[in-house]
């Protein structure tokens, strides 16, 4: 759980990020956010 915490915050701070550059992200950016960091965390897995 607590890596899950980490991610999440770096999830906040892309979706911040590109906001910041004048897009403006919806529920879409923000699954697919969950997506490539859920995948990222299950390669970890495997690898670890």
């Amino acid at each position: 759980m607590h890596g899950n915490r980490g991610k999440f915050v770096e999830m906040m701070k892309v979706f911040e990020d590109i906001k910041e550059c004048g897009c403006s992200p919806d529920i879409v950016t923000w699954n697919t956010l969950l997506a490539v960091f859920g995948q990222n965390q299950m390669d970890s897995e495997v690898a670890g």
